[in-house]
């Protein structure tokens, strides 16, 4: 009686113990087992938590990274178009500046064919009178 097998979950034989002695270390090897799987599933949850982290870290580098992208895309569109308006600009000042040199220059010459006496003079050296001497 005293040299006995119990005969629960995984058997052990204990040497001068009675079975409820026995049932003492099958209870501790169960509670272990139980630890030992409640960590495996501590770790594996672990485990996916740090999966999910590193995805989320990735996945906001992904973002920032589209987000500086597009920022500099835009940036550029605005050099463009600034670009662009100065050198409209230099062209407008060169057109304003040359259409007045030519208005300045119809202006100047204007004002030497319109002299009042030279139409009057002009005017008589063709034989236009008044309009009533011939007869």
């Amino acid at each position: 009686a005293d040299n006995e097998w119990v005969n629960v979950g995984v058997a052990y034989r204990v040497r001068g113990k009675k079975a409820a002695d026995n049932e003492w270390v099958n209870e501790e090897e169960r509670e272990e087992k139980q630890l030992q799987k409640e960590l495996a599933k501590a770790k594996a949850r672990m485990k996916k938590h740090l999966k999910l982290q590193e995805w989320l870290k990735e996945k906001e580098e992904r973002e920032l990274a589209a987000l500086q992208e597009e920022e500099e895309e835009v940036a550029a569109i605005e050099a463009e178009r600034l670009r662009k308006e100065k050198k409209r600009q230099a062209r407008a000042r060169k057109a304003k500046k040359k259409l007045t040199s030519y208005y300045k220059e119809l202006m100047d010459g204007a004002d030497i064919d319109i002299d009042p006496g030279a139409e009057a003079l002009a005017s008589a050296a063709s034989g236009g009178g008044g309009g009533g001497g011939g007869g």
